[in-house]
């Protein structure tokens, strides 16, 4: 097979398995886009007027005869009217029992992820304004799901924040807190200010809760300067008051004065209560008696069931340290009457929170499991995939090699063949010419090895009888160093008298360098020991490749006890035992 096919072959394989890919994955991201599907244009338009225009919206859709439009267009018309209802603030109590159904409808008909996320947050909002929290907390959280993963910063500005305002109902502040920054954060990037106000308000009321006064401030006067910035007087008003009740708890009264002034200035009925309360504490606690009666009157003619309560129990006391026993009377009966009420008021908001804090726990383990699930098949799916496309990969190139040298092989043994029947009969012609070489060659190679050992015994043969002396003469040292001209010059002059001794710095260091470079590890010895001084560098470059003590006196100048004392303390410095002079030479020896 020629090789050229091969090689096309292999290449048109590999443009089908990318292509192939390229479809497969074309149609994996039409699989997963959930994008809207087309609709009337009617519905379209009434969706894009359901922001601003609610009541234009619902007229749209009062228009649509339900009957003959298909079912996924139905289920779209519903959910705009949830949409434009909650926009109007009307509202969806009658239609609650079929909001499930609808949410059912929609997720099997698939009415797109987007309008889907919508759809969720608009049935908290109904489930909110049912006092049912935990349901309303189940569908933001799975809005929120959605918003994440199509960044919709607006929406995620108002869900962070409604599930913040529903964990501190619960008193889960710590929580709240989370939420309530992120729904400011994203309130902020989309330019929603308007929500990104009530995340400030919420978000200080929580971090107050959680005893975090200077950041609470902080954060209430921040959202004093974004309600300026959008004019928003109504929520002004909402935060003067809080930040009131914060300034009274911190004892800061005149500024909790000045900012419930501002609260009142703008005269909103249903906050006066609040706005009342706060004042009668104020006033109660600087002295100031007859503000703290005035706005106590004022608040048993227009407070709720908590201030009625606190203004009786003001002009309970007042009465009866006047001496005027029967309006004390009176005031302590209707305080306790209206201290029963709270009570079992108090008892059914603990019984719903109780609930609710439960739900929550529940939703929100329910939620990391189906989390953790997720990510585990993500995961999987592409471990997968990535072991599909590398077994694909790798079998397609086994079998491209395998193709490739099979076919060269063959190339290869035809060509051998050739070329050993040619060179056969040359072969046996020049065999006795080869024999005869052959014999030359070991001829020569003993004559070496005879000139080799002769040169062994002439530098050992001067044997002293010490016992550090006796095995260095059969050591095996390189012949590379035997042959060297360094080498013979230092035997030369190791069996001269030591006043003749003219070897030279640069000797040395040739020889150093010869020897560290047939054993290389002799570098660690030299540099890396301990004690090696330059004599100590000496004796063991000089040890290593075979010469006697003796010799290495006479080339170093010393004694030869000095060489033996030396030998023996580099070995007990360098492995911290006793030791023999011989000990470092059989160290030294082993060194490859």
């Amino acid at each position: 097979m020629n090789i050229k096919k091969i090689k096309k072959s292999y290449l048109l394989l590999c443009m089908v398995v990318a292509f192939i890919a390229i479809i497969g994955l074309v149609i994996f991201l039409r699989a997963i886009d959930h994008t809207s599907p087309s609709y009337p244009k009617k519905l379209v338009q009434a969706d894009s007027l359901c922001e601003n225009f609610p009541d234009s919206a619902l007229v749209i859709l009062s228009g649509f005869n339900t009957i003959k439009m298909k079912t996924l267009d139905k289920c779209y018309l519903q959910y705009l009217q949830l949409k434009a209802n909650c926009k109007r603030k009307i509202s969806y109590v009658q239609d609650a029992e079929r909001l499930s159904g609808l949410i059912n409808e929609c997720e099997r008909n698939g009415i797109g992820e987007t309008n889907l996320g919508d759809l969720y947050y608009y049935s908290g909002c109904v489930y909110r304004n049912l006092k049912d929290d935990p349901q309303a907390l189940f569908y933001y959280l799975k809005a929120l799901e959605i918003y994440e993963k199509h960044i919709n910063e607006k929406m995620l500005g108002r869900t962070n924040t409604q599930v913040g305002n529903i964990l501190i109902n619960q008193c889960i502040y710590a929580d709240a807190e989370k939420y309530l920054k992120k729904g400011w954060v994203h309130s902020m990037k989309a330019g929603d200010s308007h929500w990104g106000c009530y995340a400030l308000r919420d978000l200080a009321w929580c971090q107050a809760a959680l005893k975090d006064y200077s950041s609470s401030l902080r954060t209430y006067k921040r959202g004093l300067k974004l309600t300026e910035a959008v004019a928003d007087t109504a929520m002004a008003a909402y935060i003067n008051t809080q930040l009131a009740s914060l300034l009274l708890n911190m004892h800061k009264y005149d500024d909790a004065e000045a900012s419930i002034m501002k609260a009142l200035a703008y005269n909103f009925a249903e906050d006066r209560s609040p706005n009342l309360c706060i004042l009668v504490k104020l006033y109660n606690k600087t002295g100031r008696r007859n503000k703290t009666m005035k706005y106590c009157e004022e608040l048993m003619a227009k407070g709720t069931v908590y201030g009625k309560q606190l203004a009786s129990r003001q002009l309970a006391e007042y009465y009866i340290k006047r001496g005027d026993i029967e309006k004390g009377k009176k005031y302590c009966g209707l305080t306790a009457a209206l201290t029963d009420s709270i009570r079992k008021i108090s008892a059914e908001e603990s019984v719903t929170k109780m609930s609710a804090a439960y739900n929550y726990n529940i939703l929100d383990k329910q939620k990391q499991k189906l989390e953790e699930t997720k990510r585990r098949q993500t995961f999987l799916l592409i471990i997968f995939s990535l072991l599909l496309t590398i077994g694909v990969i790798v079998s397609l190139f086994i079998r491209r090699n395998v193709i490739y040298k099979r076919n060269e092989q063959n190339l290869r043994n035809i060509a051998l063949e050739a070329a050993l029947e040619e060179n056969k009969k040359v072969i046996v012609d020049n065999e006795e010419k080869y024999k005869e070489e052959i014999k030359r060659i070991n001829d020569i190679v003993q004559e070496k090895d005879e000139e080799i050992m002769a040169l062994k015994r002439s530098c050992h043969s001067d044997n002293d009888g010490d016992e550090e002396d006796k095995d260095l003469w059969c050591i095996d040292v390189d012949e590379k160093i035997l042959n060297s001209m360094i080498y013979r010059k230092f035997i030369a002059a190791s069996k001269a008298p030591k006043s003749k001794n003219q070897l030279t710095e640069e000797d040395w260091q040739a020889m150093e360098n010869i020897v560290c470079e047939v054993y290389p590890k002799m570098r660690n010895v030299i540099f890396g020991m301990k004690n090696m001084s330059t004599i100590n560098i000496r004796i063991t470059i000089l040890t290593r490749v075979g010469m006697r003590p003796t010799y290495i006196a006479n080339l170093l100048i010393k004694e030869k006890s000095t060489v033996n004392s030396a030998r023996k303390r580099l070995f007990e410095k360098n492995f911290g035992t006793c030791g023999s002079p011989g000990d470092w030479d059989n160290f030294i020896m082993s060194i490859r």
